[in-house]
């Protein structure tokens, strides 16, 4: 994997409405961590994943590490994800343009399209990072959704999000009418995913408009010896940057 290991991804893709498998959403990340974000990415790169690096990665039997990339692979070639270009345009596209598969070798290839590439390289503007090792334990798309959603605030550490907001991204708009079912079958577990597997201890609020739950609010701390401080510190200078620059 390029980059220690760091996930890059454009804050639109954060905040796209998309919904993967586990073994979908698994098989983009893999893929991911082998881009150099910050530098610019050759349209033609085809990316290889091999069944030992899925097995060691996600603590899956290597015997079917194979099987489950090449379902995720085929799989994910028909999907499609939305993006928020601007509050007056959307963007829907593919994920991949070519797949392919190697059994002697154990192997998939994929190609990310050209219309979701520049949101994965040569990132220089809002962009949110987090190591892989932090969602490689999660079984839930939803738990490693949320936390990539947290990751997008480390300086606050806050996110309020609406409900309907929250169920556009993660594709449940059509599910979960009762606020309860999704606190339930979606956020519980995913709080509880986050808290034990990644470097973070998150806490939610659920906000309320008369009897209605309309929004959740949820803050985190980094565990003892986890904070990206560095990365904090810079956060708060590029903040600082900007006020003073929308201050001229």
């Amino acid at each position: 994997m390029a980059d220690n290991n760091l996930i890059y991804k454009d804050n639109r893709i954060i905040e796209a409405s998309y919904r993967l498998s586990i073994r979908e959403q698994r098989l983009v990340l893999l893929a991911l961590s082998q881009i150099n974000a910050l530098e610019k990415l050759n349209e033609n790169k085809v990316i290889t994943i091999t069944a030992s690096e899925y097995s060691s990665v996600f603590g899956v039997d290597q015997k079917n590490a194979f099987r489950d990339m090449k379902w995720a692979m085929d799989q994910l070639f028909n999907q499609f994800i939305k993006v928020i270009v601007n509050e007056d345009k959307t963007e829907t596209f593919r994920w991949l343009s070519k797949k392919s598969a190697t059994l002697s070798n154990q192997s998939v290839e994929v190609r990310f399209t050209a219309d979701i590439a520049p949101y994965l390289h040569n990132l220089k503007g809002k962009f949110t990072k987090y190591q892989f090792l932090n969602i490689s334990g999660m079984a839930s798309v939803f738990s490693i959704r949320i936390y990539e959603m947290l990751m997008q605030w480390k300086i606050k550490r806050t996110l309020t999000i609406t409900v309907d907001d929250l169920k556009d991204r993660l594709e449940i708009a059509d599910k979960y009418k009762a606020f309860a079912n999704l606190k339930q079958k979606v956020i519980d577990t995913a709080i509880e995913e986050i808290n034990a597997c990644s470097d973070i201890v998150v806490s939610y609020e659920p906000i309320k408009r008369g009897r209605k739950v309309v929004s959740v609010r949820f803050d985190y701390e980094f565990k003892k010896g986890m904070e990206p401080t560095q990365e904090i510190k810079q956060g708060i200078q590029d903040v600082i940057k900007d006020i003073k620059r929308r201050l001229r």
